[in-house]
Parts: C-alpha cells; structure tokens; sequence
C-alpha cells in the first residue's frame, strides 16, 4: 500500500443507496421433494427492494437444468444469475439459460440468482413454490445390444437417366456482413508499481494516467465472513470474469467482527475451493488480494461495518457502549491492514467507513459524531504507523488525498440524485394509475 493516498474522509465519491438489513416478513424457506428453497429480502427502501432466492440441493442426485416457478405481487425489474421465463399474474418462472456455472447444482450443493423489485414494504412471501429438472438421476451404463446379422441387399441394374437440360442459375445475393459486436475490454493497470497522483490525474509508476473501473464484491462484511457465491463457484474464475467484462479493480466490503478472535467462514464450498479450507476470514481476503493482483486486477478495502449484516444500524465509525467495536478498535483494525498490505501495489485504497449517517455530523468538532475529524484521527494513526502508506499530492488538489470537505459539486450531486428519486416515485403512481385505467 505504498504511496496509497489516503482521505481524511473518503477516497472515492462513492455513491450507494442504503438497504435495511433487517428480518423481512417477507422471508420465506421452502422445503421440496429434491432441494430447500430460501427466499430473502436482503435490502428495502419502500419504492422497491432487493430479494435473493437461493437453491439448496438436499437430493443425492444433481439437479441439472432447473426451473423454479412460484407466486408473489409486484414486479421483477432486474435479474442477476438467472432468466425470467415467463410472468404471468402473480405467477413467475426462472431458469439458469445463459448462466452455465448455475444450471447443475450437485448433491449438497447450492445456486442463487438475485434480484430487484418493487414496490418495497415487502410483508408476504411468496407462495407456490415449484422446482423441475431436466434430469436428477445417474445416467445409467447402456446395455450393449447384439451386433445384427447383414442382409445382403439384391443389386439392381443401373438406369439411364436422361440427360438434364441445363438451367441458368440466378446470381447470389449479396449479404452484408454483420457488424462486429465489440466485447468489453479491461483497461490494465501497471502492476508492479504504485499508483500516485500528477494534477488532476491519477498515474501509474509510469507516469500513465490510470482510469479505475470498478466492482463490488460484498460478503466479508455478511455474517458468511466470507465473498458470497463461494457455495457455488471458484472465486479464481470469478474473478477471471470481473476482468473479462472490463474491469480493473475490485472493491471489497469488510466488518471488523471478521477481524475478531474466532471468527469463521460459512457457506464455502471447498470442492470448487479447496484452497480456502481452514483458513481464517482474513486469510480468505489474503487470498482473493493475491490472485486479483497475479491477473492485474487492483482492490479498494470498504469498511463497510463493525458488526456483520449491520451497517444499516450504524450511523457512526463506532457502536456507541460497546466494549468491542470502538473507535480504537476501528483505528487499530486500519493500522493492522494498511501494514499488512504495505508493499502489495495490489491494495490501492481504502474507504475508512462506509456511509456516516443520520446522528453523523460534519465540521462541528463533536469527537462522538464528527466524522471530519474522526476520519483525519483514523488517517493520521495509520500514517504515524509508517505502515507504507502516504498523503503525497497538495492540499486541494483532488478529491483524493486531502482532507475530504462538502464541495458545490457533491451538494449538486445530491440534489440530482433526490430529483431522481423523486422522478421515479412519480412513475410509479402514473404506472398504477395505468393499471387501473
């Protein structure tokens, strides 16, 4: 983390909309002949909300080319991991068409797909719950059947045909060859140097202005402690993928409770990751850090909560009255990493708390809420730490590096952004309005 530039607040402007994590009675889980359905809400804002439906395979046979119909109000609006076939009434179908490391799921084994909803308040389940295959049982050994006898087959005397009278054929049509579909391309970043700051850009060790293009990969901060859709893939080719679609760096969510004496992962399938059997949370995160970097892929640390599944209930860098998660530990758990990774060009940045809100305050010089000064408290033990990381561009310069303050163009930001909002909820009136007319 050398020469990683540091805020006395936030790295990056990064916006997010904020999902309450709390038990939804919208939960539901499904027990069927083969497999154990669970349907969450993961996130609810009211307009819409996020769910995730997760297969679990409890058969000995693997479930092959599945479907999955069930019933629920409301309207699907985007779909990740699996296809909506058909949505008729309340009534929906998914399959994994065009998702091939989801279409068989082996014994123990388990898929999820995920998706956006809306409207929000979600209070009832979904019902109906109906899981088909396309084969659940061992392809049986052929019976080798006898060899037939030949026939002999009787020789006709061969016919004359009459001559055909030529015909003059129509010239071909010319077709336009189709153009090219252009497939995403990931836009490297120099790996074996550190990145810095000239003006306005960002540099490699080269001097080459660098543009981030990034993903999330949440999970270490989930009560998993672990990347989520380790139950069902190799995170080595999830992260191939990442950087097949274009992308150059990964950003990592992260609680401290992973960080706490005795924690554990769930949920890894050690068939497809037999790599990361018996290691810790953090040696999980040493592992997908060092494979992002042997492919030139880049990582951004968020700390995302203290508690894990709890950042919706955290307006503050700490838990008030709890004897664990303070602002100390949160300080000594960034000293911990940054020195950790000193030296790794892979770790660029860190985002020192995710989302400060509502009791939150900014410039007021409160030590409980103020989180100008908590950040530049945070940022000032790390550097004093020597653990390789610097502020190293001028004061002002970017938005990166120095002391992050309220700017006119983030205020314009926000602005936008609750006109949006606000243009979406009108959308939704006018299409329920359409639907009773």
């Amino acid at each position: 983390m050398k020469n990683i530039i540091l805020p006395a607040a936030v790295l990056f402007l990064m916006v997010s909309l904020a999902f309450s994590q709390s038990a939804s009675p919208g939960n539901t889980i499904v027990k069927l002949p083969q497999a154990t359905v669970s349907y969450t809400v993961t996130g609810d804002y009211g307009a819409g909300y996020q769910g995730n439906v997760t297969i679990q395979n409890t058969s000995s046979q693997t479930l092959t080319n599945w479907g999955l119909s069930f019933s629920m109000a409301g309207q699907i609006t985007s779909i990740w991991n699996a296809s909506v076939v058909s949505h008729t009434g309340s009534n929906f179908s998914f399959n994994s068409t065009g998702y091939s490391w989801q279409s068989s799921i082996p014994p123990g084994g388990s898929a999820s797909f995920g998706f956006m909803g809306s409207p929000g308040n979600v209070n009832t389940p979904p019902t109906g719950f109906t899981l088909t295959t396309s084969g659940s049982s061992p392809t049986p050994t052929p019976t080798p059947k006898p060899t037939p006898t030949a026939t002999p087959t009787p020789v006709q005397s061969p016919t004359a045909s009459p001559t055909p009278t030529a015909t003059a054929s129509p010239s071909p049509t010319v077709v336009p060859s189709p153009t090219p579909v252009s497939t995403p391309v990931s836009i490297p970043i120099n790996s074996t140097g550190y990145l810095s700051t000239k003006g306005n850009q960002i540099v490699d060790s080269n001097g080459n202005a660098v543009r981030i293009t990034g993903v999330n990969w949440f999970g270490f901060e989930t009560g998993n402690q672990v990347l989520h859709g380790l139950w069902t893939r190799d995170y080595h080719s999830m992260l191939d993928q990442v950087k097949s679609l274009g992308f150059n760096t990964l950003r990592i969510p992260f609680s401290n409770q992973m960080f706490a004496s005795g924690a554990a992962t769930s949920s890894i399938n050690y068939n497809a990751n037999p790599d990361l059997q018996g290691l810790t949370p953090i040696q999980c995160m040493d592992k997908v850090i060092a494979y992002a970097g042997q492919i030139g892929l880049k990582v951004f640390l968020d700390r995302h909560s203290a508690k894990a599944d709890n950042y919706a209930n955290e307006d503050v860098w700490y838990i008030p009255g709890d004897s664990y998660y303070t602002e100390a530990q949160w300080i000594n758990d960034w000293v911990m990493l940054a020195k950790r990774y000193a030296g790794n060009p892979t770790v660029i940045g860190a985002d020192l708390f995710n989302e400060p809100k509502r009791t939150a305050t900014w410039g007021n010089s409160a030590p409980a809420t103020d989180w100008n000064k908590a950040a530049e408290r945070c940022a000032n033990a790390i550097l004093g730490a020597k653990a390789g990381v610097s502020k190293n561009v001028p004061a002002g310069s970017l938005l990166i590096g120095a002391p992050a303050k309220p700017m006119k163009e983030w205020k314009e930001m926000n602005f936008y952004l609750s006109q949006l909002q606000k243009l979406f909820n009108r959308v939704k009136e006018l299409e329920k309005q359409t639907q009773k007319d």
